[in-house]
């Protein structure tokens, strides 16, 4: 159950020629649909420009530029990947974008400052402030779309990410953790986890992980970023999760996130550095009635 991370020297070809080694500043890998057997969906924005990357063949270490569409001089400042090779972005005035599978960039209705898709819904932050953050919004999603019909999920976040059933999970501005799903009571809404964290990404089969603090220091961050930490889901019954801790430390640091499916963890350092990570990703909580998203 370790996890290493390698790959630092992820490069780009800049207009004046040659490579260079990139630095990021957000990460995202998009979940795959059923039984798909596709190249990973992998997009970073750039730490300096905010411009929009995205990964190249896997064993490449090349990530290229998409940015049409896009305005000249806008930065995007968070993206989250679909799970049909295309993403979703806010930019620096709180625009959201939609990349379509051949990475053209249009501009959607509303206003945010982070995005989440995952099982066929975009969530946003919007831009109500509110009790822990901006109110958090919810709308169908498909991969072309850019007018969006947003419902009001009832809960505010500063970060968010969804899994492949749709939930959502949101960390607010005293970094707490907050997840939609139902409780034991079948209520479903946002349910506190008792945990503190930075930055959050879910995998395609629902498990979360979070970039979060070094409890024994009482410290956010190293050199490095913040330590790395994984939900078990607990067991309907005992409240237990299979013999691991609900809050897992995993080997590993970063400042953001990424999970998909199938191509492991991926996580941005406080550097700059995209970090490969390779080790379990694990079953998240599909199909488990106790903590199912509605």
């Amino acid at each position: 159950d370790s996890f290493s991370f390698s790959g630092t020297n992820f490069i780009i070809y800049p207009p004046g020629g040659g490579t260079v080694k990139i630095q990021a500043k957000d990460i995202s890998i998009g979940h795959r649909p059923a039984g798909a057997t596709v190249i990973p969906n992998i997009w970073v924005l750039h730490k300096t420009s905010g411009r929009p990357y995205k990964y190249g063949n896997p064993g490449s270490f090349t990530f290229v530029l998409k940015d049409s569409g896009l305005p000249p001089g806008l930065k995007l400042v968070r993206i989250d990947a679909d799970p049909h090779q295309g993403a979703a972005a806010v930019d620096e005035n709180g625009g959201i974008w939609v990349a379509d599978v051949n990475s053209y960039w249009r501009l959607a209705n509303g206003y945010a400052s982070d995005v989440a898709i995952g099982g066929g819904y975009i969530w946003v932050i919007g831009s109500e402030p509110g009790p822990g953050g901006y109110r958090i919004y919810r709308a169908p999603f498909a991969i072309g779309r850019s007018n969006f019909s947003w419902q009001s999920m009832n809960g505010h976040g500063m970060k968010i990410d969804a899994g492949g059933d749709g939930c959502a999970w949101t960390i607010n501005d005293s970094y707490q953790v907050w997840e939609y799903a139902a409780n034991s009571q079948g209520h479903i809404g946002w349910q506190d986890r008792n945990f503190h964290a930075i930055d959050v990404a879910v995998s395609q089969t629902n498990r979360a992980w979070f970039t979060g603090f070094d409890y024994a220091e009482n410290v956010p961050f190293s050199s490095d970023g913040g330590r790395l930490w994984v939900y078990n889901i607990p067991d309907a019954i005992t409240g237990g999760a299979a013999g691991k801790p609900i809050w897992e430390v995993l080997d590993g640091r970063g400042d953001t996130i990424g999970a998909g499916d199938g191509t492991g963890v991926w996580v941005v350092d406080a550097n700059g550095d995209i970090r490969a990570g390779s080790g379990r990703i694990g079953q998240g909580n599909a199909g488990n009635g106790y903590f199912a998203c509605r």
